[in-house]
């Protein structure tokens, strides 16, 4: 039986739970289109009217990181960092609103993912992948020191 990458087996849950997320906001709203060319002709225009071009984009991006064996524990670390920005913009929205503003969050969340929480996981991904090479190191060293 061959065996899998936890890794790999846990960015692609994440990517799911991400891509499914994000159809969550372009399709779970109102009645929603009959056919299957009217769903895309809306789709097409909230992404360019709501300018949501970039939210699914860190999930693109961490999803061509995930299959190189080297970079999955960093793509890894970007869907995860992307997925946390993205929950808690939905909590925040639709879970517990704090105002009748808080959907402005939406606007400004797939930017902010982009920009900052996926980088940020991918840093802290690679920061423990370099901390835990050093300990490995460190425990082969010979000379103790």
């Amino acid at each position: 039986m061959k065996r899998y990458d936890p890794k790999l087996i846990c960015g692609l849950a994440i990517l799911a739970c991400g891509l499914g997320l994000h159809m969550y906001y372009f399709y779970g709203f109102g009645e929603g289109p009959h056919d299957m060319v009217e769903a895309m002709r809306e789709a097409i225009e909230r992404i360019v009217l709501l300018g949501m071009v970039p939210g699914p984009a860190p999930y693109i991006l961490c999803a061509i990181l995930l299959p190189l064996s080297q970079a999955r524990a960093i793509a890894l670390g970007g869907l995860a960092g992307t997925l946390a920005g993205d929950l808690l913009a939905f909590f925040s929205v639709f879970v517990i609103p704090g105002s009748s503003t808080a959907p402005i969050i939406l606007i400004f969340m797939p930017r902010i993912n982009l920009l900052v929480l996926m980088p940020l996981g991918m840093a802290i991904a690679l920061a423990i992948i370099l901390v835990r090479r050093c300990r490995r190191a460190g425990e082969t060293d010979p000379s103790g020191g």
